[in-house]
């Protein structure tokens, strides 16, 4: 038996998860260049979305990453950005403001002194990388350097060496957590980073010519978790940087965090830091996510042992100087091609012809068709085989959505259908309108009746980039359950030399499962925003069920209208944190461009939803609801929402028996 494992490779997704030096996992994204943070000393704020690699990429520039013991021949100017990580501790932070035996000025001197620590400790580990380091000019002696007798008094005189300062700073959190739930014992005595740092890194910097432009970049990862007091007193830092050290910041994309100083000033972007949107690249040019997908999906199947045939050099994947190679167009369609072969898909039009051969689904086509004669009552007159022409799927399956809408008459179907196969003009034509927009609703609506079969709509790795969109987690995700499942089944067959191609239905199960474990952890993050999607998507759901599929592939909305204050808060407050979140995203509606329209904002859920609802990933049409509809939603009980329900199956002629019998 193989000991190589497809499971364990995307096991681990999170940058929590990974060890702290990431040189071997992380791939330099190709608009590097854009966000990069170089060698200047401004502060800079990094935002993303839950799970598109902020800790990722704060990592990279951390000390234990530029200093790599994988890392030969590292440059003497590393040394003039030497990173620095620190994500607090959220509920000791909180812990820190509740006690009321703890006066104010304590609580912020406490909270400096808790900082201070932190980025002591994280400070006196990049000592010890840099010492370790295979430095291109050899190796620096530092931790036997004795600190300047300024610092020492910070220190109690009791510190003499740089090697000595993590012991310090070992028992003096141990004394702080103790103070802090015992306010019988004596008070710490209190210290802020800045200063100690700045006298620190000054005196260091004098020891050796090589050391000469060291300077600190301090990391603080998830800003916003902070209290706002806490914030403040960062803020200050931000404000005033010093000469050997800066501060940065991450946060969510749309999270609100203080920009208020403890004093009468306020940071503000440009002046006093720059703004790193990590996900805006990949929102814009959807080709720059994949490419990132494809190449750290071969990475990691290049880690765990398995061959790439005429797969590229991937040590290019983390060298920034070599960005130019892999721009090439013969580079980027190498590397998607063998993540396409990987995971394989299925045009629409090969899933129509599978629906010929799939006794469930073409048995539901059977009977679309029937329900579209009889709602003409035509069912005496036309017989259903006529439209069911296997040489002409994609045309059969549009056929019979078209056959259930109002003003469309069925000999004229039955024409069009006749001018396909004479191969004359016909509105069934592959590019015809008909075709490019009803397929894949129509195709939804046959799979939506029958949830427990795998949508192979969902496979594909072109399809789980949509699906994930730019999420990194969410895609290694995907890989993850396709991975799992597939090597269930095929364990004794796994070796170096496997060409590796999972099957679609494993793809399609794979994303169903990935999209319930997401939705059921938005519960995390608010139970508010669970009950807001799961109504979202049966709604959605209820609309792809519509025999006609006059408008296939409904998956987003927008609120016309506004209430009064109180309530209108209400709708801005969910609609905020669920952004916040990525639970939605808010985008433009292009299509409508008259300046006087309300419903200018349309709001899309996560596609990652939309494989559990069986709906489609794709942007196309939405539902307006009133800003009284979608209070309704969020607040309405079970009973009021059922008759949301209602009304819109009665709007779409969907009848109670056929919802109960298909709704997930």
């Amino acid at each position: 038996m193989s000991d190589l494992s497809l499971r364990g490779i995307f096991v681990n997704n999170r940058a929590e998860q990974l060890p702290s030096d990431i040189w071997n996992e992380f791939v330099i994204p190709m608009h590097f260049k854009k966000i990069d943070l170089g060698y200047d000393r401004k502060s800079v704020l990094i935002e993303g979305g839950r799970g598109c690699g902020k800790t990722m990429f704060i990592r990279y520039y951390c000390h234990n990453t530029i200093f790599s013991s994988h890392r030969m021949k590292i440059p003497d100017k590393e040394i003039s950005n030497v990173g620095i990580y620190w994500k607090p501790h959220v509920k000791y932070c909180a812990f820190i403001e509740k006690p009321t035996w703890i006066p104010e000025e304590f609580k912020e001197r406490a909270f400096q002194h808790f900082a201070a620590l932190a980025i002591l400790n994280d400070f006196c580990n990049s000592l010890e990388s840099i010492e370790k380091a295979d430095l291109e000019n050899g190796p620096i002696s530092i931790m036997n350097e004795k600190i300047p007798p300024v610092a020492s008094i910070y220190f109690g005189n009791k510190i003499e060496t740089y090697g000595e300062i993590k012991k310090y700073v070992s028992l003096e959190n141990a004394k702080l957590d103790l103070w802090s739930k015992n306010p019988q014992l004596e008070r710490p005595i209190f210290i802020q980073f800045d200063q100690i740092l700045e006298i620190l890194s000054e005196s260091l910097a004098k020891t050796n010519p090589r050391l000469e432009k060291l300077f600190f970049r301090v990391f603080i990862d998830e800003y916003e978790n902070l209290q706002e007091r806490q914030q403040r007193l960062l803020n200050d830092h931000i404000k005033h940087p010093g000469k050997r050290f800066c501060l940065n910041f991450a946060t969510r994309r749309n999270s609100r965090f203080c920009t208020e100083t403890s004093g009468f000033e306020s940071i503000v972007e440009i002046h006093d830091y720059r703004r790193v949107d990590l996900e805006s690249e990949f929102l814009e040019q959807n080709s720059s996510f994949s490419l990132l997908a494809a190449e750290v999906l071969l990475l990691k199947l290049n880690q765990a042992g398995f061959k790439l045939d005429n797969a590229p050099d991937l040590s290019v994947l983390r060298d920034r100087s070599r960005l130019e190679e892999r721009q090439k167009k013969e580079y980027q369609s190498k590397i998607k091609q063998i993540a396409r072969n990987i995971f394989p898909k299925l045009t629409a039009s090969e899933i129509a012809k599978i629906v010929f051969d799939d006794s469930a689904l073409s048995n539901r086509l059977t009977k679309l068709i029937e329900k579209g004669l009889k709602k003409h009552h035509m069912e005496n007159h036309l017989h259903v085989d006529s439209f069911l022409v296997k040489s002409t799927p994609e045309a059969s399956i549009v056929s019979a959505c078209m056959l259930n809408r109002d003003r469309i008459d069925p000999r004229q179907v039955l024409v069009e259908l006749a001018n396909l196969k004479e191969k004359k003009p016909s509105k069934f034509s592959p590019e015809s309108e008909w075709i490019k927009e009803n397929l894949y609703g129509a195709l939804f609506y046959l799979y939506s009746g029958l949830p427990k079969r795998p949508c192979l709509l969902y496979s594909g790795f072109d399809r789980f980039c949509q699906i994930a969109r730019s999420n990194l987690r969410f895609f290694q995700e995907l890989c993850h359950e396709s991975f799992t499942i597939f090597e269930s089944d095929h364990s004794d067959t796994l070796n170096p030399g496997l060409v590796l191609s999972i099957p679609c239905n494993v793809q399609a199960e794979a994303a169903k499962i990935t999209s319930e474990k997401v939705l059921i952890n938005i519960a995390n993050f608010g139970s508010e925003l669970l009950h807001l999607i799961r109504r979202l998507g049966k709604l959605f759901q209820l609309s792809q069920k519509r025999a006609g599929q006059s408008e296939p592939e409904v998956n987003h909305f927008s609120i016309s209208g506004r209430l009064p204050p109180a309530e209108q808060e209400k709708i801005d407050y969910i609609l905020e944190k669920a952004r916040t979140w990525s639970v939605l995203y808010e985008d433009k509606d292009t299509k409508n461009k008259r300046a006087e329209n309300t419903e200018a904002v349309d709001y899309i859920p996560n596609p990652i939803f939309t494989p559990y609802f069986g709906i489609s990933y794709r942007k196309k049409r939405k539902l307006i609801f009133t800003a009284q509809e979608f209070l309704e939603i969020l607040e309405g009980n079970e009973e009021n929402f059922q008759k949301t329900q209602g009304s819109y199956e009665q709007k779409w002629d969907i009848s109670t028996k056929l919802m109960q019998q298909e709704m997930f």
